[in-house]
């Protein structure tokens, strides 16, 4: 009986050491996915600001240009503009498609994955 019992305590003593274990490993993946997903925002926030930086200058020479072109340096900057609404409204109107979407696939796959695997 005293044996048993032993044994019993011993089979306990392994479960719950492997308990521990696997919430430090489940711990460890959520950490690794995060500080992944956080990396990558931050990447295309850096890009997304100096993409940013290089249309509001492009924009700019392009409605110079264009003023000049026309002589009218306000029908160079409201058809700069205009294209700018024009391309705003099609976004919209093609959000789920173009935004929503690969955004919420391409989440899904880094969470989902090892974060390996998108490298």
């Amino acid at each position: 009986m005293d044996k048993l019992n032993t044994m019993v305590d011993e089979f306990i003593s392994h479960v719950k050491e492997y308990l521990e274990a696997r919430t430090e490993l489940s711990k460890l993946k959520a950490i690794n996915h995060g500080s992944s997903l956080a990396a990558r925002v931050m990447a295309v926030l850096i890009i997304g600001f100096l993409l940013f930086l290089f249309v509001i200058f492009l924009s700019m020479v392009m409605a110079m240009a264009i003023s000049q072109w026309l002589n009218s340096p306000l029908a160079g900057y409201s058809l700069v503009t205009l294209f700018y609404l024009l391309c705003a409204v099609l976004i919209f109107m093609m959000r789920r498609t173009w935004v929503i979407k690969p955004l919420r696939n391409y989440l899904i796959r880094i969470l989902c994955n090892k974060p390996d695997d998108y490298d």
